[in-house]
């Protein structure tokens, strides 16, 4: 079987193929290509965006085999060029199965008429990740006009961030209307994908976590966590609610002297010159220094997986405050390490969090509610570790890797059966 998948973002596995520094994010591809790794009878091409021409690369190393397309595709509108250059991709390496990995950007579109093209499409699997066309409606929710029009440094308003995800999430709607193979996970991507068309194959297949959080054999304990501290995984984007928060870090700073709030992710935080922070990460700086928290927020930048687990087992919660989420894997990686959460009552998210036996949701814009949940898990130390091995069990098998690559090889089988050439 020959599977080939197109990528937004070069996993770790072929950084030194095209000597690019490795990236700490979309770990379920690398953790999915790793379960795969040992299929003697499936040969896995990766298709990656390039900027740099002289990275136009094909060819193989060791098991690794690559194929480059110009990122400049999800620039522009969908086109000619676009299509044939897949095209090319296709009748190069003759793939059996063409696997997309996210709908966000024009390039899964194209990608899909090519596959048409070239009589395909009926192989074509899209792995729904964020879903933009649904996301688009929350983008800049609770923010002030004043900040939605703001722009500094050369980089787009979060006005402009949501119309160009409104302009991206129309290819989005086409290419799950498209008739390919839809691999979704939530209740609410269920929801939102069918809501498109009454004929989307729909499919369910869970996501791999990145592979140190199953190797890590230590997990949370309330004796080691440091009481009254809180992790956040990201919050450098406006869906990621930070914003959403901030009023009640305050209160809590009040209510517990000893309270600190760690936030990784998004260089701009934690820059000095803010000539290097988007329009969204001044916002955040502003309301930092408006309820006069600085001094209970860390800002840890970008951390690689051994460090999120260590910052995870440090803490006292974990919180995902986002004001959308389809299945957030800082969520689950949360939960497979024990961590108790507290998490907004948004988008798929309910399915991952059974409330008040594997995580606690609120209200995303009710501060009460979050108080409520934050203090519970830091008052009550033994229902935080009943929640936390609640959350290792059903973690545990939700994110069990062999069934999840027996879910993906059923369907990529099932895919070649029904539609032989």
């Amino acid at each position: 079987m020959r599977v080939l998948w197109i990528c937004k973002v070069i996993t770790p596995e072929y950084s030194d193929i095209y000597k690019v520094k490795k990236r700490h994010i979309e770990g379920w591809i690398s953790g999915m290509h790793r379960a795969l790794a040992d299929n003697s009878d499936m040969d896995i091409a990766c298709c990656f965006s390039i900027i740099d021409e002289v990275k136009m690369i094909k060819g193989k190393s060791g098991k690794l085999t690559y194929y480059s397309y110009h990122s400049e595709i999800d620039t522009r509108e969908v086109d000619e060029e676009a299509i044939s250059e897949f095209c090319a991709i296709y009748e190069d390496y003759k793939p059996d199965i063409i696997h997309i990995w996210g709908s966000e950007y024009p390039h899964s579109y194209a990608a899909a008429l090519a596959a048409e093209r070239v009589g395909l499409l009926k192989r074509v699997v899209l792995h729904v990740q964020g879903l933009i066309s649904a996301i688009a409606p929350y983008y800049s929710l609770e923010i002030p006009d004043k900040w939605i029009d703001f722009s500094c440094n050369n980089i787009r308003s979060i006005r402009e961030e949501a119309s160009d995800l409104e302009r991206r999430g129309k290819y989005e709607i086409e290419l799950i209307k498209s008739g390919i193979t839809v691999l979704g996970r939530t209740s609410w991507d269920k929801a939102y994908i069918e809501s498109l068309s009454s004929n989307v194959h729909y499919r369910l297949c869970d996501e791999i976590l990145r592979s140190d959080f199953y190797d890590n054999t230590d997990r949370w304990k309330i004796e080691r966590a440091r009481k009254h501290t809180a992790f956040i995984s990201q919050a450098y984007y406006p869906i990621k609610g930070l914003h959403f928060i901030l009023s009640s870090v305050a209160k809590l700073k009040q209510e517990y002297n000893d309270f600190h709030l760690f936030i990784s992710g998004g260089s701009g935080l934690i820059a000095e010159d803010s000539r290097k922070q988007s329009p969204y990460e001044q916002y955040i700086l502003s309301l930092i220094q408006k309820y006069k928290i600085e001094d209970v927020i860390t800002f840890t930048g970008t951390l690689d997986s051994m460090q999120m687990i260590k910052m995870f087992l440090e803490c006292n919660v974990f919180i995902c405050p986002s004001t959308i989420e389809n299945s957030s894997n800082s969520i689950g990686e949360a939960q497979l390490l024990g961590v108790p959460v507290v998490a907004s009552y948004t988008g798929g998210t309910p399915d991952l969090i059974t409330h008040g036996e594997t995580g606690l949701m609120y209200q995303m814009d009710s501060d009460y509610m979050f108080m409520s949940c934050i203090k519970r898990v830091f008052d009550d130390d033994a229902f935080a570790t009943r929640m936390s091995v609640e959350e290792q069990r059903v973690a545990s098998e939700r994110y069990n890797r062999d069934r999840i690559k027996k879910q993906l090889l059923t369907i990529y089988e099932e895919l070649i059966e029904n539609n032989l050439a």
